[in-house]
């Protein structure tokens, strides 16, 4: 759980996970649900959409049987995800709502921002475009608030594409360049990657920003 919220690839993703179904279904161990419905991000991720978003509802429903709360934001999180990559929007929206609704019932708010930032972009997706920026917005203030720095980069990142792309590159490069600042290591994690490549691009150059 903590790999995919670092983003890691999601064929490694797969079989770690595969590996703990195996050891879970075979011992009766708790973590059979949960590692079902990480199996199936996986699979949509790497383009298996419809076979991974099934797997990944009845991991979270067998879950969710046991009377269990606890990462159920997250793990909705990851199937609003997979809907996005599916074009299925609508459905993606919902499950950002509950899973907003259930985090603010149990107070399981560590993962808020990045919830937030994925309700962007299925806005964006949607094209409601103001209430995305609202959202990704909502995500980076969230995060910062919280000390989740990864979180309010991956946000920062989502708001200067959106403002790049409206012809913002100025106020898109001083965001994320501030936030982008404040990493003092981890520079090859993909997240960080991708910031300083895109701070690089609004600079309206190839070369390396210094920090």
């Amino acid at each position: 759980m903590v790999s995919w919220c670092a983003r890691a690839r999601p064929d490694t993703l797969l079989a770690c996970a595969e590996e703990l179904l195996t050891l879970s279904t075979d011992r009766g161990l708790f973590y059979t649900a949960q590692t079902v419905v990480i199996r199936g991000w996986c699979l949509a991720a790497l383009g298996r959409l419809d076979e991974g978003i099934s797997l990944m509802a009845s991991g979270l429903a067998d879950y969710r049987s046991g009377a269990n709360a606890l990462f159920i934001p997250m793990f909705l999180t990851m199937m609003a995800d997979a809907e996005r990559m599916a074009g299925k929007v609508d459905a993606g929206l919902a499950h950002i709502a509950e899973a907003l609704k259930l985090a603010d019932a149990t107070d399981e708010k560590w993962g808020e921002a990045d919830i937030l930032r994925l309700r962007g972009e299925l806005l964006k997706a949607s094209g409601a475009r103001d209430a995305a920026e609202e959202s990704f917005r909502d995500a980076v203030a969230i995060a910062q608030r919280q000390g989740a720095k990864l979180f309010a980069l991956r946000a920062s990142i989502a708001l200067a594409r959106m403002w790049r792309d409206d012809g913002r590159g100025t106020e898109a490069r001083e965001l994320l360049a501030t936030i982008y600042a404040r990493f003092t290591e981890g520079f090859d994690a993909s997240d960080l990657v991708e910031a300083r490549s895109l701070v690089d691009e609004l600079s309206g150059s190839s070369h390396t920003v210094g920090f």
